[in-house]
């Protein structure tokens, strides 16, 4: 947990210095750092290195004219998010999402140090703050991030979905944020293939199999992409197939992740499609936000009404 801490907040200084600083100046700023000397620039490498493994891109230059002594910092335009432009309707359905899911029933004194975002429709209303939960204080995750960067062998209970929880061994090469759900992507040593792991279905503590042993149990792939990941379609031989009528927007953006078109365009300027259904909560959340019918399955198609249902009854006057 303290390693967790000092990372996120060695991310924090190097963001928000104006100017490339020392070894000794994050040593002395960023709390964790008790080390000096060599053993000190050893665990500032580590550090280092691992950050840049997650994406963080921490960059060395001189900090003076006569480049005598380098100093570290992170390249905000390279790290941050380009600035988001949205359109009145893109606003209001994002501010309906945001209160259903993760603003309702808040304390405004329990927010006042998190990130706003203004998602109000009505640009004369005023900001609205809204939190952004991705559970980052759980300990599941801080366990499986101290995996995925120390490379430690882990084993835990999970429980596929419509199966019985049952014992796996993984090799975790890196967490992946997909449509509000944490999964943990790696080497499944008993399957001897590559798998993904929905944080909810795991059912035990993360327990290291080495708990004692030094240095890494394993190595990452050379071209191993987490950005490229997708859940794994159903934990079986094949994922389900689902039907749906969507709009032309969201009916692009289906077929470009597989989706197959079964009827042309209709009066309505709807498409229908067939397409592989790996997370069935992310598919129905998809489906929701984006105004998508689903036909078949039923069960899929049931779980969409409910949600639809429960998002009326929590803006209805």
């Amino acid at each position: 947990m303290r390693k967790v801490e000092r990372l996120v907040n060695l991310i924090a200084l190097l963001l928000d210095t104006g100017r490339p600083l020392t070894l000794d100046q994050v040593a002395e700023l960023v709390p964790g750092y008790e080390a000096s000397g060599e053993s000190l620039r050893r665990m500032f490498e580590r550090d280092k290195e691992e950050l840049r493994g997650l994406g963080v891109p921490v960059e060395r230059a001189p900090i003076d004219a006569w480049g005598t002594e380098e100093g570290y910092f992170i390249d905000r335009g390279a790290y941050g998010m380009p600035e988001v432009d949205l359109a009145p309707d893109e606003r209001a359905a994002l501010a309906l999402a945001a209160r259903a899911w993760s603003g309702a029933g808040l304390d405004p004194a329990a927010v006042s140090g998190l990130a706003k975002l203004d998602l109000d429709p009505d640009p004369g209303a005023g900001p609205e703050p809204v939190r952004a939960d991705l559970h980052g204080g759980s300990p599941l995750l801080v366990a499986l991030l101290e995996a995925v960067t120390a490379r430690k062998r882990i084993a835990f209970s999970y429980r596929p979905p419509g199966r019985p929880a049952a014992e796996r061994m993984l090799e975790p090469y890196a967490l992946v944020h997909r449509r509000g759900t944490w999964y943990v992507v790696g080497h499944d040593v008993d399957r001897d293939a590559q798998r993904s792991f929905r944080l909810s279905r795991i059912q035990s503590d993360v327990r290291r199999l080495r708990p004692g042993a030094r240095g890494p149990d394993y190595e990452i792939p050379a071209g191993f992409d987490p950005g490229g990941i997708q859940p794994t379609a159903g934990e079986s031989g094949g994922a389900p197939i689902a039907l749906v009528r969507a709009g032309q927007p969201a009916a692009r953006l289906a077929e470009v992740h597989g989706a197959e078109p079964v009827e042309p365009v209709g009066a309505d300027g709807r498409v229908t499609l067939k397409l592989p259904v790996g997370d069935g909560d992310g598919f129905v959340a998809w489906a929701v936000g984006n105004t998508v019918e689903v036909i078949e399955p039923p069960e899929l198609r049931a779980e969409a009404r409910r949600r639809l249902t429960e998002l009326l009854a929590m803006v209805a006057p």
